[in-house]
Formats: C-alpha cells, sequence, structure tokens
C-alpha cells in the first residue's frame, strides 16, 4: 500500500502543475503569449516533472516503479502535441543518461523509449481522436493503461534472451506503474474540465457520435479483453497444475527409488542419515525441494525450511496449493515424502504467459480501438457531418447548395436523395412564391387603389395643397394615409400606421380605414370618429392588432384644424419665420387596445402659407448599415432645409434621402408621409428644375400640361401653351450654355383663370423680344433666317417679358386659361 501512496504522491504533483497551467492559460498574461511560446514552456515544465518520475521512483521488490510516463501524457492530452512531445524528449533522454548516476541500467532503453512514446502518443491521441478537445476521465485512464502496457512490453523486447528475469521485473512492476500513470492521467483530465465547465450556461451537452462509438468499442474491447484473459487464466493454471503435479510426482518416485537403493546400500548410515543424505542432493526444478516425516509427522529431514505438512491426509497423493508452496504427499513403508514447490516457480509460466498475452491483447486491443474509431470516423461520422453542414446550408435558404459524397454506395445514394428532394422543394416553392407573388401583388394593387393617388386631388379649390406617398417594406403594407372633402368647406385628413406586417396588417389596416371615413363622412367630429372606430376595431381583435392615427380636419375657409391623436407620433409644423417644429400635444391610447377609451379633440389654426406634415415611425426609424437611426431632428433640420420645396418634390426628396441614409440596408418598415399646405388665396405657384437638354422636353410638357389641366385649363389654351413652351425650351437647350451643361427653372402661377409660366436659366444673356418681326408680306427666299419662333410666341400669348437679373434670364409668357 505504500509504494500505491508514494506512486500517487508523485503523480498529484503532475496534476498540481496540470490545473496550474490550465488556470494561467485563462486567467493570466500567461494567455497573450504566441501558443508556441506556451506549448515550449509547458513542454519543459513538464519534462522535468518526467525527470522527477525518473529521479524519485520508488523501489519495489529490486525493482523501481514510477510514474514518468504521466508527465508527457498529461502535457500532450490537455495542452498540446508539441508540449506532450517535448515533455517525452526530455524525460526520455534524462532517463537514458539516468543509468549513468546509478538508475536501473537494466531498464534503460524500454524506459527512455517508452517516455519519448508517451508524447508522440499524447500529441497523436490529442489531434486525431479528440480532435483537439481535452481528453476526459476515462480516456485518461485508458491512456496511461495503454502506455504502461506498452512500456512494460518493451522490457519483454528488449530482454528476450533473460525472460525469466524479465518477468521477475514486470510482475513486481506492473499493478503499481499502471495504477500511478493512470491515476495521475485520468485525474488531471478531471480536474482540468470541472475548472473548465461553465456554471452559467445551465445546458447539458448532447454526445457526439465519434463519443458514442469510442464508448461502444471500448466497451465490448473491455470485455472481450476480460473474457480472454480471464479464460487463458483458466487454462494455464489448469495446465500449469498438472505439470505441477507430474513433475512432482516423477521426482517423489524417483527419490524413493533412490532411497531404496541407499537403504539396502547401507553405507549412508541409519535410515534417517540416508534419508538425508540423498534428498541433500536433489531438486525438483531450479528451486524445489524434499522433505522426509515419520509417520507421526515428526521431521526427517527439511532441507533446511520449516513447512507445514497436512497430517489429515485421506489420499494416497494430495496436493496443497497455498500462498508460497505447491506441496505434493508420498507414502512410504514407514515415512513420508513430500516435493515443495514455490508457487513462484511453480506457476512462472503460467504467469509468464498472462502477462504476456495480456500485454499483446492490450496493445493489439488498442491498436484495434483505434483503427476502428478512425476508420468509423472518416467513412461514417466525418460524412454525416458533411452532410450536416450541407443540409445546414440548405435549410439556411441556399437551395442550389448540393450533397456529394461519393465515399461508400449508402452516402452516394443518400446526397442522390437528398439532392432530389431538395430539387422536389426548390419546385413547390417556386410554384408556391409563383402564387404567392401573384397573390401578394394583387394585393399591393388593391390596396394602392383604396388611397388617393390623383394629385391634385380637388383642382377646383385652390385654397389648399395637399400630397402623400407611401413606401412599403414589403409586398402590401400596414401603413395607410386617407384625406376626403366633408361638405364643399372642409377637408378630413390623417395618417396610421398598423401593428406588425404583411397580409393581417394589411386587412386590418383596410378594416380602420374604411370605418374612419364611414364615421367621418358623417359629419362627426374627429374626437368621436376615433372613439366610436376604437370600440368596433376591438369587437372581435383576436389578433390583438392595433392601430396609431394622427387625424385632422381643416377648415378650408378659417384654417382652423380640429384633431386628434390615437397614440401617432407629433406632425411638425411650418410657420413663416419659424420654420418647422414639432406640433407637442398629449396622444390617446392607440385604436383598438382598449374598447372603453375616449379620445379628445384639439385645435390648431393654420395661416396663410403655414404647412403641416405628416409621417409614420417608419420615417425616423429607419436604420443605417451601423443600426444608426434616422432620428426626429434629422428629419426636423430636412424640412427645414428644404421648406421652398413643393409638396410632391418634397415628399419625394425626403425618401431619396433616407434611402441614401440607410446606405443599401433594406427597408424594415413602411414609410408614409403626408403633407398638407394651407393656401388662403387663389395663388398656387408650382416650381421644377429641369436640366437643359432637349430630352428633358416631355417631363417639361407633362409639368406644365398638368397643372393646366389641375386648374381646368381649356383644351385650346394648353395647346397654344404647349407650343410656346417647346419653342422657348429647345432654344434654351440649344444656345443659353455653350459647354451644353445647365439648369432651366420652370415655374407656374394661376391667378384667376391667368396662367404666368416663367423660363429661368443662368446662361448667356440673351433677350429674344429684341428680334425684329419678320416680315410675313415677304416670300421666305426674301426673308431674313431666324425670328419665327419667338414671333409665333408672341401672337399665341396674351403677354411675353423678359429681364436680366442676378445674372439670370428670365422669359415670362401669360395666358388666359379658361
Amino acid at each position: 500500500m505504500k509504494i500505491y501512496l508514494k506512486l500517487l504522491g508523485l503523480g498529484l504533483i503532475i496534476v498540481f502543475f496540470s490545473a496550474l497551467f490550465y488556470l494561467l492559460k485563462r486567467k493570466t498574461k500567461f494567455k497573450d503569449l504566441k501558443h508556441s511560446y506556451q506549448q515550449i514552456i509547458i513542454g519543459i515544465v513538464f519534462g522535468g516533472l518526467a525527470v522527477m518520475g525518473t529521479e524519485f521512483g520508488v523501489p519495489v521488490e529490486g525493482a523501481t516503479a514510477n510514474v514518468r510516463d504521466a508527465a508527457p501524457l498529461c502535457a500532450g492530452l490537455i495542452f498540446g502535441g508539441p508540449a506532450g512531445i517535448i515533455a517525452g524528449l526530455i524525460g526520455g533522454i534524462e532517463r537514458f543518461f539516468a543509468t549513468y548516476w546509478g538508475r536501473g541500467a537494466y531498464t534503460q532503453i524500454s524506459c527512455s523509449v517508452s517516455t519519448i512514446l508517451a508524447g508522440f502518443f499524447a500529441a497523436f491521441l490529442k489531434k486525431y481522436m479528440l480532435d483537439g478537445k481535452r481528453a476526459s476521465f476515462t480516456f485518461g485512464i485508458m491512456a496511461g493503461i495503454v502506455m504502461e502496457v506498452v512500456h512494460l512490453t518493451f522490457i519483454f523486447i528488449t530482454h528476450l534472451n533473460d525472460a525469466k528475469n524479465a518477468i521477475e521485473v514486470v510482475e513486481v512492476v506492473t499493478l503499481p506503474m499502471i495504477f500511478g500513470t493512470a491515476v495521475s492521467v485520468a485525474l488531471a483530465c478531471l480536474i482540468v474540465n470541472l475548472l473548465s465547465i461553465n456554471v452559467n450556461t445551465g445546458r447539458v451537452k448532447e454526445k457526439n457520435l465519434s463519443t458514442q462509438f469510442q464508448k461502444g468499442i471500448l466497451f465490448l474491447i473491455v470485455i472481450s479483453y476480460l473474457f480472454t484473459t480471464s479464460f487463458v487464466y483458466q487454462v494455464q493454471t489448469s495446465t500449469q497444475t498438472l505439470s505441477v503435479t507430474n513433475l512432482l510426482q516423477i521426482n517423489l518416485e524417483d527419490a524413493d527409488s533412490d532411497l531404496g537403493f541407499a537403504f539396502v546400500d547401507g553405507s549412508y548410515g541409519t535410515k534417517d542419515e540416508a534419508i538425508a543424505s540423498v534428498l541433500s542432493t536433489r531438486r525438483i526444478g531450479e528451486n524445489g525441494y524434499f522433505a522426509a516425516y515419520d509417520k507421526d509427522g515428526n521431521e526427517i529431514y527439511t532441507g533446511g525450511i520449516s513447512v507445514k505438512i497436512d497430517k489429515e491426509r485421506d489420499v494416497l497423493i494430495k496436493e496443497k496449493i497455498d500462498d508460497k508452496y505447491c506441496t505434493m504427499y508420498h507414502d512410504c513403508d514407514d515415512y513420508v515424502l513430500v516435493g515443495i514447490m514455490t508457487q513462484k516457480e511453480a506457476y512462472f509460466v503460467r504467469d509468464a504467459a498472462i502477462y504476456i498475452n495480456s500485454f499483446m491483447e492490450i496493445i493489439i486491443f488498442a491498436s484495434l480501438f483505434i483503427l476502428l474509431y478512425f476508420l468509423i470516423k472518416k467513412m461514417v461520422v466525418n460524412n454525416i457531418n458533411n452532410v450536416n453542414k450541407k443540409l445546414k446550408l440548405i435549410t439556411g435558404g441556399n437551395l442550389n447548395e448540393r450533397v456529394n459524397i461519393n465515399s461508400s454506395q449508402e452516402f452516394v445514394e443518400l446526397s442522390r436523395d437528398i439532392n432530389l428532394t431538395v430539387d422536389a422543394l426548390k419546385g413547390y416553392i417556386d410554384e408556391a412564391a409563383s402564387r404567392i407573388n401573384k397573390e401578394l401583388a394583387l394585393a399591393h394593387n388593391i390596396q394602392t387603389a383604396s388611397l388617393p393617388s390623383v394629385f391634385p386631388p380637388f383642382p377646383q379649390i385652390k385654397k389648399f395643397d395637399i400630397y402623400a406617398t407611401m413606401s412599403t417594406a414589403k409586398e402590401v403594407g400596414g401603413d395607410f394615409y386617407d384625406f376626403y372633402m366633408i361638405g364643399s368647406d372642409k377637408i378630413a385628413f390623417l395618417i396610421a400606421d398598423v401593428s406588425g406586417k404583411g397580409i393581417p396588417a394589411a386587412m386590418f389596416m383596410m378594416q380602420s380605414k374604411t370605418m374612419i371615413k364611414s364615421l367621418a363622412e358623417g359629419g362627426l367630429p374627429v374626437d368621436d370618429v376615433l372613439t366610436i372606430a376604437n370600440k368596433k376595431l376591438c369587437e372581435n381583435n383576436e389578433a390583438e392588432m392595433f392601430v396609431t392615427v394622427w387625424m385632422g380636419i381643416l377648415d378650408i375657409n378659417t384654417g382652423v384644424v380640429e384633431f386628434a391623436n390615437a397614440g401617432h407620433n407629433p406632425p411638425l409644423l411650418y410657420r413663416e419665420g419659424v420654420g418647422f417644429e414639432y406640433f407637442q400635444s398629449k396622444p390617446g391610447l392607440v385604436l383598438a387596445g382598449m374598447d372603453m377609451v375616449k379620445y379628445k379633440k384639439g385645435t390648431l389654426e393654420l395661416h396663410p402659407g403655414d404647412r403641416l406634415y405628416l409621417y409614420t415611425d417608419g420615417v425616423t426609424e429607419a436604420n443605417d448599415v451601423d443600426d444608426n437611426l434616422y432620428g426626429e431632428e434629422r428629419l426636423k433640420n430636412y424640412l427645414n432645409k428644404h421648406y421652398k420645396e413643393v409638396n410632391r418634390d418634397l415628399l419625394d426628396d425626403i425618401k431619396l434621402d433616407i434611402d441614401n441614409f440607410a446606405r443599401g440596408r433594406e427597408q424594415f418598415d413602411d414609410v408614409t408621409m403626408l403633407i398638407v399646405d394651407y393656401l388662403k388665396d387663389n395663388t398656387q405657384m408650382k416650381k421644377r428644375t429641369f436640366m437643359a437638354s432637349t430630352e428633358m422636353l416631355r417631363e417639361v410638357t407633362d409639368f406644365i400640361v398638368g397643372e393646366l389641366e389641375a386648374n381646368n385649363a381649356s383644351m385650346a389654351s394648353i395647346n397654344k401653351i404647349e407650343l410656346s413652351l417647346e419653342e422657348i425650351f429647345v432654344n434654351i437647350a440649344h444656345y443659353a450654355y455653350p459647354d451644353g451643361i445647365g439648369e432651366a427653372v420652370i415655374t407656374i402661377e394661376v391667378i384667376d383663370d391667368i396662367a404666368k409660366i416663367s423660363f429661368i436659366d443662368t446662361g448667356v444673356e440673351f433677350n429674344p423680344l429684341e428680334k425684329v418681326d419678320p416680315d410675313l408680306t415677304l416670300n421666305a427666299k426674301e426673308r431674313s433666317i431666324g425670328g419665327l419662333g419667338i414671333f409665333m410666341v408672341k401672337k399665341l400669348m396674351d403677354d411675353v417679358t423678359y429681364e436680366y437679373k442676378d445674372k439670370q434670364n428670365i422669359l415670362t409668357i401669360t395666358k388666359k386659361i379658361k
């Protein structure tokens, strides 16, 4: 027991340094060292521990037991292959030269080679069986056992011509060394694994297929080893017992015969003297001897060793095997001969066979285990992992990924089946996607058609202007806007945002929009509209959806807006001299939140030139690629910087600024905006800037004609103005900018059925009105070239003026449009 405790003490030192270096790698600056430096340091330290194992080995019956191999095993299995190899080399080389200062020369070669191999063995296991992970407690035990068996086998191999002494050495050190090394390595692995446990995860780690194969194969190998070793032991014991029995019997019969001749001869003295003289010269085997007793059990001759003889024998020949001796009795006429052999000598052949057989089986089973593991891992586990990697890509959405594993027929068929399944799935998905896209396109068209889209919506009314846009994040959205006249002097307008996305939100949006409009057109005040709509929307709202709404009703004669807010963003109000500012009011609860909510009405007075900008949170909560928000402040600043733009241009430019801010990030939420201009007089000016290029003529024409049609201009006046603007814009495009690059600003203002259109450019100063009108009484050959175009304009228009101001050519045409 003392031997085991001493070896365990040496092993615990290795365990301590394993835990120490693991903590150093986790919690100190040691972890910041390059990996190669860490490996060298750990290898040197554990190499020193291997040297300690040599220098402080434990004497065992003339041999020395140690735990030297545990050091390179721990270094390699726990910290990495290079550390294990360095430790093994240091320990092995030192063991070789330690013979010169008194360490065992008999096992010099075997011990040195095994320690070096321990480092390489650990490196091999770490890389190819553990895949770089730490070894378990069980794995540590098995690695320690196998390594010490290899170590002890080398003793046999290096002493084939001295098998008896080799067996004796192996016999006394086998159990202590296997115990010390296996327990040391296993404890080191166990403690390091305990230190690495993350107690906060609360998750049970699933066992992978490789680990389960390892355990299954290991279980079968251990059972096979125990069965075969037990069987061999029984057979060898039975055989050797028979052999010893025969040997003892033959020697006893020979001794009895020789004693008979001695008694007859009479030259040996008395009978007792003859017995002593004859038996003292005979041996059984190498160390066996004889003893003789009289019939009463008194000693006649014992060979100098006292052996307790069984007096109660009831058969002529009886063998007795105890802890130290094998004996056999041979009854003669007046005395008893006893053949005695030591247990060790009697069963030497059996013990040698058991050790050699056990070591060979362990080495063969370990090799078989590694071979089977690699075959299973290469042919099954690795291929399964490859299949899983492909399936992960496929389930992640990459249906173009293919599985092509052709290492065996089974995996070829599996690959084909997976690919066929994915192809079929792609077909179903494409078909479903096509159907869904058609349905979503139809839903988008229905939703878009339900929103006002003609601008200006009420061209006959000159006291306000209104414009709105909606850009959905998905095919259909949950935002909406609406406006409609209530009587002849009030317009209701609103903006809303439904919770959620997609079809459900779109359906709830349609329900909300229709309900609010029907209540408002019934003449109800805005607060009652939202209160009643809220109560109705709460009914059967199993999906628990809701909608935020900001709704106002503008009296176009007084400029007073009565409004109510159901949890929506505050609008921005523009006043001349102040700019855009957020119009704050206490919001109510969202619609469809609670059915007992009553909403409050507020009032806001708009003055001529004031503007009210409404939006959904898709504007302010737009994200860029760094997750920054567009934000309320950025929105306000942009509006104040571009407040002079007309409604259409302003909203389009805000959306463009949001897109530029996002820098390519996909739109996450619907972006909906609505703006109202309060114009108390009958004037309405529109302004657009175009590139001075004939390619822009169509857009210029659409702009002017659109405004004329919005003001109910007659077709005759529209045709005349269209001819005139074509002549003027083409002249600007061809002659205003010599380098061909410039802009033309075009404004149109309708006052009391009079359209006033101005063309402004910053090109070469030129007054077309200075051109002398052509003399139409002359024929074409007699008239000078040019002048017909501006002459035609002057004839078609009621008035044409020109001025050069602030380095700008300003040509203005005026025409009565009704």
